[in-house]
């Protein structure tokens, strides 16, 4: 069974979602339901569910890391091959170490861009 951690970085990954707060809205409980879940490890199908539902994601996958991340329907649409590659590539490295550390080059440039890691945007700082 995949850790709420896992499943809550998936979750950061994709989403826009940031805080526990966000996250509660949206599955319809409380800030302090999902820490006290997160301390037990667990994490809801239902909630799972629900961040699929808004996010064009499969659930599957938010729940365990495996198959397709876009729900069948809203499948992106590559107009190359290599993209599409990429693409798969880059969602198996994401699962094996933060984003950040993973693609150096990728932090860099986003501090060229002005996003620099400790003003909220950074993918490893959305740590519920």
């Amino acid at each position: 069974m995949t850790s709420f951690a896992d499943i809550w970085h998936r979750i950061l990954f994709t989403t826009d979602l940031e805080k526990n707060s966000d996250s509660a809205v949206l599955v319809g409980t409380t800030p302090q339901y999902i820490f006290r879940m997160k301390n037990k490890d667990e994490f809801s199908v239902a909630w799972a569910f629900e961040v699929a539902q808004k996010y064009g994601l499969n659930t599957d996958w938010i729940m365990t890391g495996k198959g397709s991340m876009k729900s069948s329907e809203s499948e992106p649409e590559f107009h190359n091959e290599l993209l599409h590659e990429i693409d798969k590539w880059l969602t198996g490295q994401i699962e094996k170490e933060p984003f950040l550390d993973a693609f150096p080059l990728f932090a860099e440039w986003k501090k060229s861009q002005g996003q620099e890691e400790g003003n909220g945007t950074s993918i490893q700082n959305k740590v519920a």
